[in-house]
């Protein structure tokens, strides 16, 4: 349960960053170590695949998200929900009972 208490004493000898749990340390360290996905634009360098593939995205301006809602087209799934879960909010907040 050190995870919810805050107790984070696990630091990164790289940068100095503090987890509450070793295996997320472990997994942080190996993103420090193993980025062979590079990017060959402005040569950032990426542990996965995928996270290169979103970086990309930024470069060809492509957003394939649409939000259903206000039309706006996003870059990432994420970004998707955090638009829908605002509208929902907003919506929520005109309802009158």
């Amino acid at each position: 349960m050190r995870i919810h208490t805050g107790d984070n004493s696990f630091k990164c000898v790289v940068c100095d960053k503090m987890f509450g749990v070793s295996s997320h340390l472990n997994y942080h360290m190996a993103r420090h170590w193993r980025q062979p996905f590079k990017c060959e634009v402005c040569h950032s360098m990426f542990g996965d695949g995928s996270h290169l593939k979103v970086h990309i995205r930024m470069h060809a301006g492509d957003k394939p998200f649409k939000c259903k809602v206000c039309g706006e087209m996003l870059r990432k799934n994420c970004h998707l929900k955090k638009c829908l879960r605002n509208h929902s909010g907003a919506l929520q907040n005109t309802i009158q009972w």
